[in-house]
């Protein structure tokens, strides 16, 4: 009779250890999960925060002294950028915002080729001719992270353009 009770003590010590490797498991599937989603939002905040110390560029007078300027044929505008020290632009995103309050973001991107660290390009914001009265166009410029699957807009680099400075016809 003695051996029958001994055997009881030992299933119980193996039903614990296989709760607690099971227990064990949960967690470590439940840690990994957390800090997975966590580096994924320190990716993101990274890029952020290299958006706004390294993407920088600035809007630059054209021959007539415009910042920006509506071409008198096609009705579009036309605007010349220059690109900082740090990081090569993609593409811009514009949002036109009207004197009225009214915002439209160009869905479509301007794009061509990549503008350089220090590079300077003129761009054209096409399908504008029918937008008129506009008080402030906003420029983001779209950037290539290493790690990153495709260009990130940076909205923290973004530059205004005024009202005041769009003028009507393009220097040819």
């Amino acid at each position: 009779m003695r051996n029958k009770k001994a055997i009881s003590p030992i299933i119980a010590s193996v039903i614990l250890i296989a709760i607690t490797i099971a227990l064990g498991a949960i967690l470590i599937s439940v840690a990994r999960n957390y800090i997975s989603a966590q580096e994924k939002g320190l990716d993101e905040k990274g890029a952020r925060v290299q958006c706004a110390t390294d993407v920088e560029f600035e809007f630059v007078k054209n021959a007539s002294g415009a910042i920006a300027c509506r071409d008198s044929t096609s009705g579009n505008i036309k605007v010349v950028v220059q690109n900082g020290p740090f990081k090569d632009v993609s593409a811009f995103a514009f949002t036109l915002i009207k004197t009225d309050g009214t915002v439209t973001t160009l869905n479509t991107l301007v794009t061509q080729a990549p503008l350089l660290k220090g590079g300077i390009d003129d761009y054209e914001i096409v399908n504008t001719a029918a937008i008129s009265s506009i008080s402030q166009i906003k420029a983001i410029p779209e950037v290539q992270w290493e790690g990153q699957a495709g260009p990130v807009a940076c909205a923290e680099a973004e530059e205004i353009i005024y009202g005041a400075e769009l003028k009507d016809g393009c220097p040819t």
